[in-house]
């Protein structure tokens, strides 16, 4: 492959991991209204860290673990954000916007 083909997957991979990224935002934004049902806390620190070592464990190169890690958790930071924003825009309680801004 030349360079323009190989950049042409890159763009390829690239809007796989916007859609992605869109579908999972989705599911965390619904993931939000099912918290704020159920009275549930955004962060849940045993769930995250099985998160990173699963994804971590999906890769097959070794060098890529540390990447995927550092990855997820910024992901999953992205996604901490949604669900404090929304818990904010629909709880009566405690203002969380404050939370949100520091993801």
């Amino acid at each position: 492959m030349d360079l323009k083909e190989l950049r042409e997957k890159i763009d390829e991979v690239d809007e796989n991991i916007a859609a992605l990224y869109e579908e999972r935002i989705e599911l965390s934004s619904k993931i939000a209204q099912y918290k704020i049902e159920n009275g549930l806390e955004v962060f849940d620190a045993k769930r995250e860290a099985q998160k990173i070592e699963s994804v971590r464990s999906m890769v097959h190169k070794d060098e890529d673990r540390e990447g995927i890690g550092e990855l997820f958790e910024h992901i999953m930071a992205l996604s901490k954000k949604r669900q404090y924003e929304i818990m904010d825009e629909n709880s009566p309680g405690p203002d969380l916007k404050g939370k949100a801004d520091e993801m």
